[in-house]
C-alpha cells in the first residue's frame, strides 16, 4: 500500500510539497536556489512547496530529477525516495534525457556531449578488441 491510499486530496497536496521541501533540503538547496535552477517563478515554486499547487507531470519530472528523487516518492506513490536505477541502455537513457549530474538536469549540449563520449568509447574500445 502506498501513502497516496491514506490520504485525502487536500493532504496528498500538503504531502507532495512536503516531500519537494524534504528532498530539497536532503540535497543541501536552498528554495532560491533550486527555483533558479529549474527555472520555475519564485511564486509557482514555493506554492509547490506549501502544498497549494501541484507541478504538472513534466515539471514535476524536472523537479525530481534535480532532486534526485522518483515521480513516484514526490507523488506519494511510494515512501522510498531513493532512485531506482534500472538496466536501461544507454541508448535508452540518452533518449528519455532522465541523467541528472550534481542534481542538475543536464541541457542538450551536455546530452549531444555525453553522446559522443560514449560513441568514442564504444569505438575505441572495438579497436582494442580487434588488436
Amino acid at each position: 500500500m502506498n501513502s497516496r491510499e491514506k490520504l485525502s486530496e487536500k493532504e496528498i497536496k500538503l504531502e507532495i510539497g512536503r516531500r519537494i521541501r524534504e528532498q530539497r533540503k536532503a540535497n543541501g538547496y536552498k528554495t532560491s536556489q533550486t527555483y533558479r535552477d529549474l527555472n520555475i517563478p519564485r511564486t509557482t515554486y514555493t506554492g509547490y512547496e506549501m502544498g497549494a499547487r501541484t507541478p504538472d507531470p513534466a515539471t514535476m519530472n524536472k523537479i525530481a530529477n534535480y532532486l534526485n528523487t522518483t515521480v513516484g516518492y514526490l507523488m506519494c506513490e511510494t515512501d522510498d525516495p531513493a532512485v531506482q536505477h534500472t538496466t536501461s541502455s544507454f541508448e535508452d537513457l540518452l533518449k528519455e534525457k532522465t541523467l541528472t549530474f550534481e542534481g542538475k538536469p543536464l541541457s542538450d549540449e551536455q546530452w549531444e556531449l555525453l553522446a559522443l563520449t560514449l560513441k568514442n568509447i564504444n569505438e575505441q574500445d572495438k579497436k582494442n578488441t580487434i588488436k
